[in-house]
């Protein structure tokens, strides 16, 4: 059993009953939005008795409303694994960072001059004194990501106050100008305990708590529901997708993804434009 002639190390005929599936560069097309072929896909991997959950970098209430509202969607990962919803019964479970380690380290983003995007409440918020052009010309920000800032996110005046007042929250991010800007920072953190950072993109790190990242919210969800590895498809193209791919030889990296995850996962599917949930709804199911 070979897909498109690449390496294949999972089972051809194996018994899925969850698909994690990242959503930029992977479920989301290069226009950020849900096809209507993955969107048709997800009903029908549903209507198999097959979980498809949704694992993002993004607040809950930033991805788009087509996912977030879609009928046959029943858990959602949200922040890095940092927030488990179950969009039918209301549960919500958080794996935040604490109050005293938030303030920390958004001083030390603010000392290494990271634009900054933090989650809290099921929301991204960002400081609106920084969504300007000029600003985001410095650290070349896409159009994809402007967008998604400037029409998704809460912004406020008070954002230094906002986030240091003690307060928990579901995860720290930053945009970065240069590696050498990435490196001092890494620098600065490397002494603060209980936290995971991850590059989800070029040029952006991603801080949540050690009991959080996807792989730690996808393997709750399988001990919850008495799922094993062997039983779980998963799928991203980024770096914070590295840990929740290692977890199965069901993995897929895009044709996308990064180098790294593709030496890592047991498949190399199809692009972001070319419908991942249709692929694997034909490729594996």
């Amino acid at each position: 059993y070979v897909l498109s002639g690449n390496k294949t190390k999972g089972e051809p005929n194996m018994k899925c009953k969850l698909i994690a599936c990242d959503l930029d560069g992977t479920l989301l097309n290069s226009n950020a939005l849900l096809s209507p072929e993955n969107a048709k896909a997800i009903i029908e991997i549903a209507e198999k008795g097959i979980l498809f959950v949704p694992t993002t970098g993004r607040a809950f209430y930033e991805a788009p409303e087509s996912i977030r509202n879609h009928p046959n969607i029943k858990y959602f990962i949200s922040s890095n694994g940092a927030v488990i919803q179950n969009l039918k019964s209301g549960e919500r479970i958080e794996f935040a960072i604490d109050g005293k380690t938030t303030d920390k380290l958004h001083q030390k983003m603010k000392k290494c001059k990271l634009l900054l995007a933090h989650h809290k409440n099921n929301y991204s918020i960002t400081d609106s004194s920084r969504l300007c052009d000029d600003v985001m010309d410095e650290y070349n920000i896409s159009r994809n990501f402007r967008k998604q800032l400037r029409e998704d996110t809460i912004h406020i005046s008070d954002f230094d106050s906002e986030f240091s007042r003690g307060e928990p929250c579901e995860m720290l991010s930053g945009c970065f100008k240069s590696q050498e800007n990435f490196e001092s920072f890494m620098y600065e953190i490397s002494n603060v305990e209980n936290i995971h950072c991850t590059a989800a993109l070029s040029g952006i790190v991603e801080i949540v708590s050690t009991r959080a990242g996807k792989h730690n919210s996808i393997r709750f969800l399988m001990d919850k529901l008495g799922i094993t590895a062997d039983e779980i498809i998963t799928v991203g193209d980024s770096g914070n997708d590295m840990e929740m791919i290692s977890m199965t030889a069901n993995s897929i990296a895009m044709s996308n993804a990064i180098d790294d995850l593709k030496q890592k996962a047991g498949h190399i599917g199809c692009g972001n434009d070319e419908h991942i949930a249709e692929y694997i709804l034909k490729s594996f199911i």
